[in-house]
């Protein structure tokens, strides 16, 4: 594939840094250093055209945070709003056609379109319409994968990416803030699909299974030849540890998916992957989701009962997650745990939340408006 040129020019423009800086604004604008850079919206925009030329990354603000059910501590690297996050969307958004361009269809994860959904359409288009070739499953995941991409070659990867030396020159300077891919970059997500891309190429070309999905870190293959598979697993660590310097976990193995009406307790398994457990003919909630979501209904039951209040949270998340059930098989979660309870109430919970967050931007935007101008620049939305 022919190397991009000539983006530079479209990474400085005006209309370009204005809406990054829109895009990096989003969910953080009752922010205060947020809304200085609002309030000043089009200066800031002319401004970063010069950020971008002479561009010089802050200092990180390092926060741990546990994440998922699991509780898994993740070191996250924050950077700073102005400049930082305004320079990494006007960097990186004007490369994003193109970078999808080259991606394989069935990477997911970070990317609009391509997520949770996606990835659970990739693995049921092989249990649900193929199960000839999902007969055995290969899953394996990379160890640590921001962690573990290394600048160097990263920075080889966007040569063969990009050839505008001037657009080279500010994304190596982005990669260079830190000693391997942080977590909490807008840039990260981008760079870490692009570093894999090759493995990507590598299964689907060389190794040609009936059917693969990556997400993020995450992959699996399906086939109906065991030995393909098993031969499969070494090839990939070799080219993983050769090629991209990376290494991968060792719980990976070749199984045979179990199927519509066999026996639980049978050797066969399903293909646990993004919240869910693929079998071949149905698809069901993973067990941690599922509990998750009945720990959550007994919660709001028993608050409905009593006449006590239900919080944002709750609200939100048990919502969240009874749509899960849409795409799976469900009836006997569903009527248990979620038909009892009034969806209504928790949808006048969250608008209630909503508008009362409204009335609060409001009032800080009258607040902050001057009297002379007769208007805020504040934007409520």
């Amino acid at each position: 594939m022919k190397r991009i040129g000539n983006v530079y020019p479209t990474m400085q423009s005006v209309s370009n840094c204005e809406r990054a800086i829109h895009k990096a604004s989003e969910h953080k604008r009752s922010r205060i250093e947020v809304k200085e850079v609002l309030d000043d919206l089009t200066q800031r925009a002319k401004a970063l055209p010069a950020l971008i030329d002479n561009y010089v990354p802050s200092p990180y603000r390092k926060i741990t945070r546990a994440d998922g059910l699991k509780r898994k501590q993740r070191h996250i690297l924050v950077p700073k709003f102005w400049p930082d996050q305004c320079v990494q969307h006007a960097v990186i958004d004007p490369l994003v056609p193109h970078l999808i361009k080259r991606m394989y269809y069935w990477s997911c994860g970070s990317i609009k379109g391509r997520g949770v959904k996606h990835a659970q359409r990739g693995i049921e288009r092989a249990t649900m319409r193929d199960p000839k070739h999902a007969k055995y499953c290969l899953q394996m995941d990379i160890k640590h994968c921001y962690e573990n991409i290394r600048n160097e070659p990263l920075i080889a990867i966007l040569h063969q990416f990009i050839k505008d030396k001037r657009a080279l020159a500010v994304l190596e300077r982005i990669v260079k803030s830190n000693e391997t891919l942080p977590i909490g970059n807008y840039s990260s997500p981008w760079f870490c699909n692009l570093y894999l891309t090759p493995l990507d190429r590598f299964i689907t070309e060389q190794i040609k299974p009936a059917h693969y999905v990556r997400y993020a870190d995450d992959f699996v293959l399906l086939d109906s030849n065991k030995r393909k598979l098993t031969k499969a697993e070494k090839l990939i660590r070799e080219f993983t540890e050769k090629h991209l310097f990376l290494s991968l976990h060792d719980n990976a193995c070749v199984f045979k998916v179990r199927r519509a009406g066999e026996n639980p307790k049978s050797n066969n398994r399903p293909v646990d992957f993004v919240g869910m457990r693929f079998c071949i003919g149905y698809t069901v909630l993973r067990k941690q989701n599922a509990l998750a979501l009945m720990r959550q209904s007994r919660k709001i039951q028993k608050a409905l009962i009593e006449g006590k209040p239900i919080n944002y949270k709750t609200a939100s998340g048990f919502i969240s997650r009874s749509a899960q059930l849409k795409h799976c098989r469900s009836h006997g979660l569903r009527v248990k745990y979620v038909d009892p309870i009034d969806i209504k109430i928790l949808k006048g919970v969250i608008k209630g939340e909503s508008k009362r967050q409204q009335r609060a931007r409001s009032v800080v935007c009258r607040a902050e408006a001057s009297p002379a101008a007769g208007q805020s620049h504040c934007n409520p939305a």
